[in-house]
């Protein structure tokens, strides 16, 4: 009797005819009646390491306070609704010291929790930036203000109004809370404001009480503005802007973090030698990162949203200037809104022609203390691109990462022009995916892939090991053929990527030469059962899909029991449209009944194999 529970451990133990057609229909409905049963189930839906929005154009996106008090979010929901005011506390040496004043709002469905005998309030940071010749750059940020004692008061009530408590240590839903900027900068206390390095931005958890020390001095932990940044006579044209960002525990455990950061348009001026004034002009700009502001100004620069997997958000702006002469400026910033993994790499993909020069670097500087180091990155040309990198995390756990609340730039003149392609983001602490792409303007020049073997888009439908689950199935060898000379590409110009699946995605380990635009690739490992995988050109315009899903002959992406008629009429001529890799399923070079009863095998799940009844390829 042929069943799925007492099968032989091999094919050839098996007593299988090679009966007539009508004989072979019989069979299977009997195994199919035995072995598949009612048992076959879809397996559990997988999820990817992360995604990479590029946003639309300037003026498409929600910007204002008044679009989320339309539409309450779910839960505590703290907001800055507004940038009240910018309070100058003086300078020493040169540098001068400022702070924000903010009015929160809770724009949520739940009271925010605001109780400042334990962790379970709000914190806020400051920053400052600047928009000079095209870059846009921060100048200045603060320590961390503690949250304490809701006013409960009506600056952004909705149609619903300011739904009060009594009590301090709530923010009642549609209610807000002001600290004017003379308290954001701890009054006379600026000792009081904490570290951020004890915050966990994602989360919104952070040590309690706050590792709060001593601190003098008129800079101390306040926003630090550095003199040469504000200096009218140095910063002809320049533009400026304030940045607040509230994170907030019982916010953040609910999905809100993304929107909690506001900014506003600031000027500079100059009432006597040395002494830089800041005052706010026009409106808060609410739920957005400072970084908008530079796309507000400038709709030619691009801006991808970067969510990392179990983490964050990061967001990467780019902008390309032609310079004359063959050559292009290209302008790049990362915001760390709340990553709490942060960022230690930048990478921008080279053509084998493109040439660099004027190679450069911006962050802004750790002060008062801070347990992180402000060593500028180092940079180099590795494996075909242009790599920008802090310290391992192994080495120096306190490297000049990109932090959440911080944005640093990156930049370059080549001789190629822009195309659309894809920077990669290096995850700075372990616990995830060790990178994540984002898709913004890079020197183009690459050789594109026009055509594979196997084809784009073809799905292995053989069987995902053997057995015994031993040896792990999967193509692991394509060949690409390339728009122009394949000469001198190494294994590092091809990108990998997987959708779809659990594990990390294989690596080109291998390039072998087939003529001059045609190369034979090898990966690490075998493509994953379940998932896609495309290997693409540096810039990710060009590429070629591969899927592997067990069982599924049909080739559209999904495992029924119609894979096994499916794989009968290839037997009798009636789909000979299919290729090997549809047909071969238990891959012993030839197509037969024993494949067939394979396609049940995998459905159904015998020996080392899950079922893949109901499994799909992600779209």
């Amino acid at each position: 009797m042929i069943g799925v529970i007492t099968r032989p451990s091999t094919f050839q133990e098996r007593r299988i005819p090679r009966p007539v057609v009508d004989v072979a229909l019989g069979c299977f409905s009997v195994w199919l009646s035995i072995g598949l049963g009612s048992s076959l189930q879809a397996a559990h839906p997988k999820s990817s390491l992360g995604s990479a929005v590029v946003e639309p154009a300037a003026g498409a996106v929600e910007t204002g306070l008044s679009s989320s008090l339309g539409l309450a979010r779910m839960g505590p929901d703290v907001v800055v609704g507004a940038l009240s005011d910018i309070h100058y506390w003086g300078r020493e040496g040169d540098a001068g010291a400022y702070s924000i004043g903010t009015t929160a709002c809770n724009v949520g469905t739940e009271p925010v929790q605001w109780n400042a005998r334990s962790a379970d309030h709000p914190v806020i940071a400051q920053n400052l930036y600047r928009l000079k010749d095209g870059r846009f750059e921060q100048i200045g940020k603060s320590w961390l203000k503690h949250g304490f004692a809701a006013a409960n008061d009506s600056y952004c009530s909705g149609a619903g109004g300011c739904v009060g408590t009594d009590r301090i240590d709530l923010l009642g839903v549609g209610c807000s809370d002001t600290y004017s900027a003379y308290t954001n900068g701890g009054g006379g206390m600026p000792g009081v404001l904490g570290p951020r390095s004890e915050v966990n931005p994602y989360s919104g958890t952070f040590h309690y009480p706050a590792g709060i020390e001593p601190c003098l001095g008129i800079l101390c932990r306040r926003t630090v503005v550095r003199d040469a940044d504000l200096d009218p006579q140095l910063n002809a044209g320049a533009r400026y802007f304030a940045e607040a960002i509230y994170v907030a525990a019982d916010d953040a455990r609910v999905g809100n973090g993304y929107n909690n950061a506001s900014y506003s348009p600031v000027s500079v001026s100059q009432p006597q030698a040395n002494e830089f004034r800041l005052s706010l002009t026009g409106g808060t700009v609410s739920l957005q990162p400072a970084i908008r502001a530079w796309r507000g100004v400038d709709p030619s620069v691009q801006i991808a949203t970067v969510d990392v997997f179990g983490d964050g958000r990061v967001l990467v702006a780019g902008r390309v200037t032609p310079l004359g002469a063959g050559l292009w400026h290209y302008e790049y910033a990362v915001q760390n809104l709340n990553c709490e993994r942060a960022i230690g790499m930048f990478s921008v993909p080279l053509a084998p022609r493109v040439e660099v020069q004027n190679v450069g670097f911006h962050d802004v500087d750790w002060h008062s203390g801070e347990i992180y180091d402000s060593a500028d990155w180092e940079i180099d040309e590795v494996g075909g691109s242009l790599q920008w990198a802090t310290g391992p995390y192994p080495v120096n756990p306190n490297a000049n990462a990109i932090r959440w609340g911080n944005l640093y730039n990156f930049r370059f003149d080549a001789n190629e022009a822009p195309d659309d392609g894809r920077i990669t983001l290096g995850i700075f602490k372990p616990g995830g995916p060790l990178s994540v792409p984002a898709r913004v303007p890079v020197p183009g020049g690459f050789p594109r892939i026009v055509s594979s073997t196997p084809p784009g888009e073809s799905i292995d439908a053989g069987q995902p090991s053997d057995l015994e689950g031993h040896d792990s199935f999967g193509w692991r060898e394509v060949e690409v053929t390339l728009d122009d000379s394949a000469d001198g590409l190494t294994e590092s110009y091809f990108l990998v990527d997987e959708k779809g699946g659990t594990a990390p995605a294989p690596q080109v380990a291998q390039v072998a030469p087939i003529d001059d635009r045609t190369l034979a690739l090898r990966l690490s490992a075998p493509i994953e059962a379940g998932a896609w995988t495309m290997v693409s050109d540096p810039s990710g315009l060009s590429s070629t899909r591969l899927g592997f899903l067990p069982g599924d002959v049909g080739s559209d992406g999904e495992c029924t029991t119609e894979d096994i008629e499916i794989h009968l009429d290839y037997l009798m001529d009636l789909a000979p449209w299919l290729s090997t890799w549809s047909v071969d399923v238990d891959r012993s070079g030839e197509a037969n009944l024993l494949d067939t009863v394979r396609v049940v095998d995998v459905l159904a799940g015998a020996g080392a194999f899950p079922p893949f009844l109901g499994r799909t390829l992600p779209p």
